[in-house]
């Protein structure tokens, strides 16, 4: 879980974001191979990203119907 706290923020360029989740993807898996269950850490995971992936900056696409 460390690991994750340390992990650095992404920038708004598609790389970035896409490294971003997959370190943050492979720290997840790291956890459950360790026999961490998604009840565990996961209250923890959401406050964690929403830190880190501060929204501002970020389209968000939008449709209407």
């Amino acid at each position: 879980m460390q690991a994750l706290l340390k992990l650095p923020s992404p920038t708004c360029t598609v790389a970035s974001l896409k490294g971003f989740y997959d370190r943050m993807e492979t720290y997840i898996r790291g956890l459950e191979s360790l026999g961490q269950h998604k009840d565990m850490y996961g209250s923890l995971l959401v406050p964690v990203v929403l830190e880190k992936v501060p929204m501002t900056g970020f389209a968000r696409s939008t449709t209407s119907n």
